[in-house]
């Protein structure tokens, strides 16, 4: 994986040297497991232990869709380390099944979810996420850490992988079956697009000027 990619994802993730409840399991590092509560470890380790769980992530992502290009496989790699694997049972990976990389980009959109809540801070990683598809090796046009998500962020608003099982996927729908209901989807997915847009402007307009990540 191209290295900005790896930056991207491990800015997203923030680190902690304190393992710290994070949903489902005690998380230390760059969003990876601890091996107990309170375990404190190092950057060293912490990069041992995120390139691991990175590669097993993307192991995961080529088996199950060999062949793509580098970006979209970055931000499929970065979705299951972050969020598991229940989107390849989903509506997404059917489109990416299919080849639909342009659906799959629209419905990757749509996981910003924990708990049932959208977060800010998973908003803001999925649209910058995004954009890395279909585009090639060089990488993505990282976006200026002005503009994006910080580690410093509240915890309640960065989960990491620990979180899979509590994300909320979108219902996959159809939308192959006919014009009028493919018009009817893509109307529904601009609208989706919309709405996340005015919930990132929404954040950053926030009085206390604090930003959000992952």
């Amino acid at each position: 994986m191209d290295a900005r990619f790896l930056d991207r994802i491990k800015t997203f993730e923030g680190f902690t040297r304190e393992a710290k409840w994070d949903y489902a399991q005690y998380s230390n590092g760059y969003g990876t497991k601890a091996a107990y509560m309170g375990e404190v470890i190092d950057q060293a380790e912490a990069d041992r232990r995120f390139r691991d769980e990175l590669n097993r992530a993307g192991e995961l992502v080529d088996k199950f869709a060999p062949g793509l290009d580098s970006g979209s496989r970055a931000a499929l790699v970065s979705l299951t380390f972050n969020a598991g694997t229940k989107w390849m049972r989903s509506g997404l990976g059917e489109a990416v099944k299919n080849g639909a990389m342009g659906d799959a980009k629209q419905i990757f959109l749509q996981y910003t979810k924990a708990g049932g809540v959208d977060l800010p801070g998973l908003i803001s990683r999925r649209l910058e996420e995004a954009a890395w598809f279909q585009t090639d090796s060089r990488g993505p046009k990282v976006a200026n850490t002005s503009d994006s998500v910080t580690a410093g962020a509240p915890e309640s608003s960065r989960p990491t992988a620990a979180a899979a099982s509590a994300f909320d996927a979108p219902n996959p729908s159809s939308h192959e079956s006919s014009p009028s209901v493919r018009a009817a989807y893509e109307l529904f997915e601009q609208l989706q697009m919309d709405r996340i847009r005015l919930l990132v402007l929404s954040q950053r307009q926030e009085p206390d000027g604090q930003s959000f990540g992952v």
